[in-house]
């Protein structure tokens, strides 16, 4: 069974030989773990992979994530990273306040100078199961994590 009907069948809740799998990482593990973790994937082959496909920079974003220090998302959300690999945390959101909302924008020049021609032919080209690569949705960023509660309350 393929990694793509693998995934399908999962999503339609049908049975199949095992249970799709993908391993997520840190850029720690990139970093200063690529053999080791290349060795886990090659023992246990993912069943999705991302599309050949390339996004705009956005115009917010700057520094380098996943090195110690600070940076910035497309999003103009600030992560202070306090040791190489992690991906960081957010100290101050965007959306402290609800009120901020209204000024909120979001980063379209990563869509509009995305290169999404070669989608079509990766997908064509491989058995597992392609998924969209890039998260634009800002609450997991922007929003303190004090604030969740408010991620599912309405706003008054």
């Amino acid at each position: 069974m393929t990694g793509r009907e693998r995934v399908r069948r999962a999503l339609t809740f049908q049975s199949s030989d095992r249970a799709p799998r993908e391993l997520w990482v840190l850029p720690g593990i990139q970093m200063f773990r690529q053999a080791e973790m290349e060795a886990v994937l090659a023992r246990f082959p993912p069943d999705f992979v991302g599309p050949d496909a390339t996004y705009g920079a956005g115009r917010k974003a700057s520094g380098t994530p996943g090195v110690a220090g600070t940076y910035t998302d497309e999003w103009g959300c600030p992560f202070t990273v306090a040791e190489p690999g992690v991906i960081g945390e957010v100290k101050r959101p965007p959306l402290a306040e609800w009120a901020a909302l209204d000024h909120l924008r979001p980063p379209d020049e990563i869509l509009d100078q995305a290169d999404f021609s070669r989608v079509d032919a990766g997908c064509a080209a491989t058995d597992r199961f392609v998924k969209r690569v890039y998260s634009p949705a800002p609450a997991p960023r922007c929003v303190p994590s004090s604030a969740c509660s408010s991620c599912v309350a309405p706003r008054t």
